[in-house]
């Protein structure tokens, strides 16, 4: 009887402990909160008169033009022929003049209307053209801003993960429909959840407006690898929610960047607005030195032996196990029907 109580004792601690590790297992890790404030004047649109826009413009246009230069050559050898024919007459034109040479010297006073061939060599179309493309800037229409979108980046990561679990990193545009955004709070203890207040041009009436989050990590696999792009509509927020895996323990970096793409409805360029970057550390470990699916299932194998050898190392455990059974089933007891049977 010692031994067997012995037995059960034990086999009722493993019990208890392996629940604990269980339970424990499933509960998620705490978040992290970081808050950053962006002020108006980054949230800006970029202009298209910017230095960067200027030299790529300048790139195009020399570009553009050694092409046309290039497709112009058979042209202009082609012109330079004819005209080579053309002037070869008017060069030639004083030869009969030479024949009247006993006259008065008034035959070579028409050789100036030769002289009078520049005309075709004028500038005046040239100058022409050149104005033409200085005009083609100001056809473009203005843009009508409206007053700016308030916004608010959030992001939920959690503060540690275990190696072998899957939890999900949120980044969410939230929209602050009074132009204002209250901090939020902590949704559990230690956790963290990152604030970050910023403006947007709202310019939905003329433009689509698109957001486009990146996750990038060398020590993580994600499920969205790359740019993920969603719409943004005025009054509406917009939530990205990755899946990462952890392949290996250590502290872990990660990147998150977060740019806006500005489309015109009618016609125009296309802006793109880089709006956030963030880089940010998450420790990976094991649990009770077991990846995390390993631990798992040595806790179910630990609570399920442990049910087992509590049931059969106590003297009574089958007789209370049985009587509770029965009370479940609303079955009576054996020991009242015999009692009975003595009245």
């Amino acid at each position: 009887m010692n031994t067997r109580r012995i037995i059960g004792i034990i086999s009722l601690i493993i019990l208890v402990l392996s629940l604990a590790a269980l339970v424990y297992s499933f509960v998620p890790s705490p978040l992290k909160v970081d808050r950053q404030n962006i002020s108006p004047q980054e949230m800006e649109l970029p202009q298209r008169n910017a230095l960067p826009v200027l030299l790529m413009g300048v790139i195009d246009a020399t570009t553009r033009k050694r092409k046309r230069a290039m497709r112009a050559l058979p042209l202009i050898f082609v012109c330079s022929i004819l005209l080579g024919a053309c002037a070869t007459p008017t060069t030639e034109a004083p030869k009969p003049t030479q024949a009247p040479q006993p006259t008065s010297a008034a035959a070579p006073t028409s050789a100036p209307a030769a002289t009078s061939a520049p005309k075709p060599t004028t500038v005046q179309p040239t100058q022409s053209s050149a104005a033409t493309p200085t005009k083609e800037p100001q056809g473009g229409g203005g843009v009508t801003v409206r007053p700016p979108e308030s916004r608010v980046i959030e992001l939920q990561y959690p503060a540690r993960i275990y190696l072998g679990d899957t939890p999900s990193i949120t980044l969410t545009l939230v929209v602050s429909p009074d132009g204002t955004y209250i901090t939020p709070t902590a949704k559990a203890s230690g956790g963290q959840v990152v604030s970050d207040p910023i403006k947007i041009e709202n310019l939905y009436e003329t433009h689509n407006v698109t957001a486009s989050a990146t996750f990038e990590s060398a020590g993580f696999k994600i499920d969205h690898a790359g740019a993920w792009e969603q719409p943004m509509t005025q009054g509406q927020n917009v939530k990205w929610i990755w899946t990462v895996n952890a392949e290996s323990e250590g502290v872990k970096t990660f990147k998150i960047l977060l740019q806006l793409r500005y489309v015109p409805k009618l016609s125009g360029e296309t802006l793109n607005k880089p709006l956030w970057v963030r880089d940010f550390d998450v420790e990976v470990s094991k649990y009770i030195f077991l990846p995390l699916g390993v631990a798992r299932m040595v806790g179910v194998i630990g609570f399920v032996g442990g049910g087992i050898g509590t049931v059969l190392g106590f003297p009574f455990a089958k007789e209370i196990v049985t009587w509770l059974w029965e009370k479940i089933r609303g079955k009576p007891a054996k020991k009242k029907k015999g009692e009975k049977g003595k009245g």
